[in-house]
């Protein structure tokens, strides 16, 4: 029997921009186990498409995992990658998507240059940067 989502409401995630291309490259790091475990339960949750993502320009149901939460070191920087990803991809804060559409956006549009260019600075981009290009790789995309 199939199942009948327009009679279930889906669950609706909300992420920051610059959260979207860690989702796309999320492989097991973070800074806690807490908080590892949690973006895994997320990143399931969006890869398995059972769930509409709000993008937020703020706090994010990830941020509520970090062990810096409350003093958040890095406030700065997490709004300026924000920044970069809604001018790179065009999406807009306060409005939903769902995963087909966001995915679709960031393959089509966040080729591995313009991954350096919005990540460069992170502390996982290196590690995040050769699964960004597998995952093209397997997507047959071209770089520009």
């Amino acid at each position: 029997m199939p199942i009948l989502r327009e009679w279930c409401p889906m669950e609706t995630i909300n992420l920051r921009p610059h959260h979207l291309l860690c989702i796309c490259t999320f492989y097991g790091l973070g800074y806690s186990h807490h908080f590892v475990e949690a973006f895994k339960e997320i990143k399931k949750k969006i890869d398995d498409d059972n769930v509409r993502i709000r993008l937020i320009c703020g706090e994010d149901d990830i941020c509520t995992h970090c062990p810096h939460r409350e003093t958040c070191p890095k406030l700065i920087f997490t709004k300026l990658l924000d920044a970069k990803v809604l001018r790179a991809t065009g999406l807009m804060c306060e409005r939903t998507y769902s995963t087909t559409e966001i995915y679709s956006i960031i393959d089509e549009v966040v080729t591995s240059s313009v991954l350096e260019l919005i990540c460069k600075d992170c502390a996982f981009y290196n590690y995040c940067k050769s699964v960004y290009e597998q995952r093209r790789e397997e997507l047959g995309a071209k770089e520009e």
